[in-house]
């Protein structure tokens, strides 16, 4: 359900948040109202909901996740920079899939984060954004850097410096709870990964992903 907040005055940074993990969405929208630098006007839970809200709100910020429900981020990105004038857009997502990122980024993304990154900083990130910087996860950073040098993801290794690490917890034998408190991540983001290590491997499941991963060179833990 979208939630509204008060506009405050001029010189605060208004944010708006789309994003369908509702805790998530919860824990930022506390985090950026209680810093008095910036203040929260909308949070919403899918791209339909804050599509139809964020023209008349006019946020200086909106901080979206790439995994909605619906419409997808990244087309949302598109249509917001398309309709909104000099508004800034931070993407919050669990995917740092490089053609994930580089997707985003062309649709008008001004900052790439993860949901695993200190977002005990967020305001920090929402202040250097609306300030002309591009906060990005180190990690993308360097794809990006890697990107303009020539290099190139490897063929026989689709699996994110992530998600190669989520795969080996897999083998050993963790439970997403598991990896979550390991990781220091929601459920959700673990989640998220191991589905785009399943896409990736064409995997219907851990065993089958693990089997794929292993017969590929991928990994090479022990049975």
């Amino acid at each position: 359900m979208a939630k509204k907040e008060k506009v405050f005055s001029d010189g605060v940074i208004k944010v708006a948040v789309i994003e369908d993990d509702e805790a998530l969405a919860e824990a930022l929208r506390v985090r950026l109202t209680n810093d008095e630098r910036t203040t929260v006007v909308g949070v919403f839970t899918s791209a339909e909901q804050g599509a139809s809200a964020l023209e008349a709100l006019k946020p200086n910020v909106i901080l979206v996740d790439l995994g909605l429900p619906g419409i997808s981020g990244i087309d949302l990105i598109a249509g917001i920079k398309w309709k909104m004038d000099g508004v800034r857009i931070m993407v919050l997502t669990a995917s740092d899939d490089h053609e994930t990122v580089f997707k985003a980024l062309r649709a008008g993304a001004d900052g790439y984060l993860l949901k695993e990154d200190n977002l005990e900083k967020i305001a920090d990130y929402v202040m250097e954004l609306q300030n002309g910087g591009a906060p990005m996860n180190p990690g993308i950073a360097r794809a990006i850097v890697s990107e303009f040098h020539g290099s190139k993801p490897s063929k026989d290794n689709p699996l994110t410096k992530s998600e190669m690490e989520i795969i080996g917890l897999l083998v050993e034998g963790m439970s997403y709870k598991e990896i979550a408190s390991e990781r220091g991540v929601s459920w959700h983001t673990v989640n998220a990964h191991v589905r785009n290590i399943y896409d990736k491997l064409q995997a219907s499941g851990r065993h089958e992903a693990i089997t794929k991963a292993r017969a590929a060179g991928i990994i090479t833990h022990p049975k």
